[in-house]
């Protein structure tokens, strides 16, 4: 009998590759070692072991935050944990008892139900929610002018002045939406994440972003290019009326006709942060030479004043009043330099005790530099400061 040496050959060849890629994956498989998994002191656990979380430990346990916490292979967090007096202070605000005891808000939580008021298992979870960020965020990682996604989806902003950590603008454990809170202590290092305990139980940030927060409600991207609402019609009618918006008629017209609402708001997730020092309508009139004193509250004349602008001359107005992150009060230093949208122009602020004075490009011995009036007005995307007068990106 003939043997095809041909063929033979090749089986052969055919057989030796395949034992040496069964042996090349057996011995991958055994230098393959799986992960070991974290063990150790979870969240819960030093919640649980911290006599000052009893409250945090009901809600934890009542929401089912507990159980994810207690798992220390699912992921790392931050917890902003409301100490047993701060949270307390907020659940005797929400049953309008004074005199609520530890003791008695326990009961109250562990006897919520999703249909409970004035405080339901949805909505306490909701807030809790706020206090947690799904990453480890050590006291050295936050240098200012922090802004974090929370479990909430509302965005949570940190700064630190010297070893002083502050939530959302915080200086003394209040501010104007009732939602800042000063960290108090770093209360150890679970193996899935870190706990800072706060004095205050925060107030999710409910504002979408820097166009609703001056009565601009929607861009739609679902034309080309981007449509707004108000449209700019709507928007020079506001202006016939007395301040039907608030006090940012003017800017709201004037965002829009230098289109750049789709830059504040563009078409991206997440919204991207800036931060506006907003004239208001007073500042943009004076600004404009619209100061009749028969109709003070009137902002018409200032609208078509800007309507006969250049919009791309405007934007640039505009644009020396916006700077690109969340940059709060408390991220501020005395004679800083802050760079604006406006490329290679800048402003410096000054600091005297709590004012904030804007420097800009007017003369030197010019009055009524403009001021932040009502500073830290928060968004989802974006802080707004109110200052009083409209700032000039070239001298007068």
């Amino acid at each position: 009998m003939k043997i095809n040496m041909k063929n033979s050959k090749y089986t052969l060849r055919t057989f030796v590759s395949m034992v040496v890629l069964v042996t090349g994956v057996f011995s991958c498989a055994e230098e393959f070692t799986e992960p070991e998994s974290l063990s150790g002191t979870s969240i819960t656990d030093v919640v649980k072991a911290s006599t000052d979380f009893d409250i945090l430990e009901a809600a934890l346990i009542k929401t089912g935050l507990a159980t994810s916490f207690d798992n220390t292979n699912s992921g790392s967090y931050t917890v902003f944990a409301p100490s047993d007096v701060a949270f307390l202070a907020y659940l005797a605000a929400v049953y309008t008892t004074p005199t609520l005891t530890e003791a008695q808000a326990v009961l109250n939580i562990q006897n919520l139900t999703n249909t409970s008021t004035p405080l339901s298992i949805s909505q306490l979870s909701a807030r809790l929610n706020y206090h947690i960020v799904s990453s480890k965020i050590t006291t050295d990682m936050i240098t200012g002018a922090n802004g974090f996604n929370t479990l909430n989806g509302a965005r949570l902003s940190l700064s630190k002045q010297g070893a002083t950590i502050l939530l959302n603008a915080n200086t003394n454990s209040v501010t104007a939406a009732g939602n800042g809170a000063t960290v108090t202590l770093t209360d150890g290092t679970p193996v899935n994440g870190i706990i800072h305990v706060i004095d205050r139980f925060l107030v999710p940030v409910a504002t979408a972003n820097l166009l609703t927060s001056i009565g601009i409600t929607a861009v739609s991207y679902a034309t080309n290019p981007a449509t707004i609402t108000p449209s700019l019609t709507a928007l020079e009618t506001v202006g016939t009326t007395p301040n039907p918006n608030g006090t940012y008629n003017i800017l709201a017209y004037a965002i829009v006709r230098a289109n750049l609402a789709t830059v504040l708001q563009p078409n991206a997730s997440p919204l991207p942060d800036f931060t506006l020092f907003a004239p208001t309508d007073d500042a943009f009139r004076a600004h404009l030479g619209d100061v009749a004193a028969a109709t003070p509250a009137l902002e018409n004349a200032a609208i078509a004043t800007l309507k006969a602008m250049d919009p791309v001359a405007l934007a640039d107005l505009l644009k020396y009043h916006i700077i690109s992150g969340r940059v709060l009060s408390t991220d501020l230093t005395d004679e800083q330099v802050v760079n604006t949208l406006l490329t290679g122009k800048s402003f410096t602020i000054n600091i005297d005790v709590a004012v904030y004075t804007l420097k800009d490009n007017r003369d030197a011995d010019a009055l009524n530099d403009p001021t932040i009036t009502t500073a830290n007005t928060l968004t989802n995307a974006g802080v707004r400061h109110t200052v009083n007068t409209v700032l000039r990106s070239v001298p007068d």
